[in-house]
């Protein structure tokens, strides 16, 4: 059955915070990669610049007291990344990362969307760079705003601080760089808390100058309360049991769809009797339809069929 429920309109800010909120927890299950960026002050550097530099800087692979590394350089020549530590850490990085771009890349869009209430303070700086090379960017430009204990820039020149040297054709040797000093899934972290509550992370020594990216809470109470309230534009209102249920699980997966198996399988919990598209509409989907007009509550759950795919949208 190729059906699916979506809601749509309002509650996709909170739904973006609660997807950071759980990136924020996957990247603390991994670590063991570290991120210099390398960024000559006379850049950017031309393809055979940093290809000298990298292949003077390229630890020789039958060496194995040396950990491994790896150079990427940024689009437009202007830095270059080095990772190194744990080889196999690096994957899960770049997907985290990503996933954290899509959300931020979703919520920056948002703001076009005058029905999505935002709160006062949101703060959407977009990176030059796309997926996890942007994410990247914005890691070193929060660090270089906050003043915390894990998440800061360490500087310096390339050479000068225990690195090899890339003496080569008259390039310079010696390039600034940055450096996080914890791991990428450590600072990563750090950072989102950051974006998320900065007033429940700083220390009394620690300050903002100007982040790029700030994701404060929406302004009015909004989403599900068990057992049986919803919070709606500052407003609660109160559900039969199958119906909250239904608009807990809509909401919770915003702005994503859901499709209607799931929904029967989260209501009924996969009882036999309403594992049917028409039972589950005329049951938990027509309750919450008429509960939602007795309350006169401003949210519409209507049908809406789009080819072979019916989709139930929340307004």
């Amino acid at each position: 059955m190729d059906t699916d429920i979506r809601t749509q309109g309002f509650g996709q800010y909170d739904a973006a915070r609660r997807k950071m909120e759980r990136l924020l927890e996957e990247f603390e299950e991994d670590q063991g990669l570290g991120h210099q960026m390398i960024s000559p002050l006379d850049g950017p550097w031309t393809d055979r610049q940093w290809r000298t530099f990298i292949d003077a800087n390229t630890f020789s692979s039958a060496n194995k007291e040396v950990e491994w590394q790896k150079f990427e350089i940024f689009p437009g020549r202007q830095s270059c990344s080095r990772f190194f530590g744990l080889k196999d850490s690096l994957n899960s990085f770049i997907r985290k990362a990503e996933e954290g771009m899509t959300i931020i890349t979703k919520i920056a869009k948002m703001r076009d969307d005058k029905t999505i209430i935002l709160p006062d303070g949101l703060t959407v700086r977009l990176p030059s760079s796309k997926g996890y090379e942007g994410w990247l960017e914005l890691l070193y430009a929060t660090a270089s705003c906050y003043s915390t204990p894990v998440l800061h820039v360490e500087g310096g020149n390339w050479g000068w601080t225990g690195q090899l040297q890339g003496e080569a054709d008259g390039d310079p040797a010696h390039p600034f760089y940055q450096e996080l000093p914890f791991d990428l899934f450590e600072s990563s972290g750090e950072a989102i808390s950051l974006w998320l509550g900065p007033s429940e992370a700083f220390r009394m020594a620690d300050k903002i100058i100007d982040t790029p990216i700030l994701l404060p809470p929406e302004p009015e109470k909004n989403g599900p309360y068990p057992p049986n309230k919803f919070w709606l534009r500052g407003k609660c209102y109160e559900f039969s049991p199958k119906p909250w249920l239904l608009l807990a699980y809509l909401w919770m997966n915003l702005p994503d769809p859901v499709r209607i198996e799931d929904a029967v399988k989260h209501v009924y919990g996969g009882a036999d009797e309403y594992d049917n598209e028409d039972r589950f509409k005329s049951s938990a989907l027509k309750k919450l339809q008429g509960e939602l007009v007795k309350q006169d509550c401003p949210a519409q759950v209507h049908g809406k069929k789009s080819k072979d795919t019916t989709y139930i949208t929340l307004e």
